[in-house]
C-alpha cells in the first residue's frame, strides 16, 4: 500500500490516511510489538502514526516516527499503550504535516505489518 499526497498550504489538510477499515486487520491479544516496513522516497519532516480502535470502540493514535529520516525501506517497531481492550482494530495509517519546514508532496508505501508475541 501507499500514500501519494500534497498539502497545499490550506489548514484543513493536515493529514492524511490510509484506511485499513475493511482490511479486517485485527489484534487479538497484547503484543510485545508491532513492525511495519515503511519506504520514503526522500527525508520528509512528516509525522508517521497508526489508529487503532479498542474492544470498546475507543480510538487510539500510536506515533510510529516523528520525523522521517531515512530513504528507501526501514522497519518501524512500536509498542500499543497499556490499557487498551483487546481485540485491537488497525483502522488508519496517517501522515501529518509536522512543520512550515516539512515536504508538502510525496509518496510513502508501507509493507509487512507484524505483531510479535513473547512465547
Amino acid at each position: 500500500y501507499s500514500i501519494n499526497y500534497n498539502f497545499d498550504g490550506e489548514e484543513s489538510e493536515t493529514e492524511v490516511y490510509l484506511d485499513l477499515d475493511n482490511k479486517d486487520l485485527t489484534i487479538n491479544k497484547a503484543p510485545q510489538y508491532i513492525s511495519l516496513y515503511v519506504q520514503a522516497e526522500k527525508k520528509l519532516d512528516n509525522i508517521l502514526g497508526i489508529i487503532v480502535t479498542d474492544a470498546n470502540g475507543m480510538d487510539y493514535r500510536v506515533f510510529m516516527s516523528n520525523k522521517i529520516v531515512w530513504t528507501n525501506s526501514k522497519e518501524l517497531r512500536w509498542v500499543l499503550q497499556e490499557g487498551i481492550a483487546y481485540p485491537v482494530k488497525v483502522k488508519n495509517i496517517f501522515v501529518r504535516d509536522n512543520s512550515n519546514t516539512s515536504i508538502k508532496n510525496a509518496k510513502i508505501s508501507f509493507d509487512e505489518l507484524k505483531v510479535a508475541y513473547i512465547k
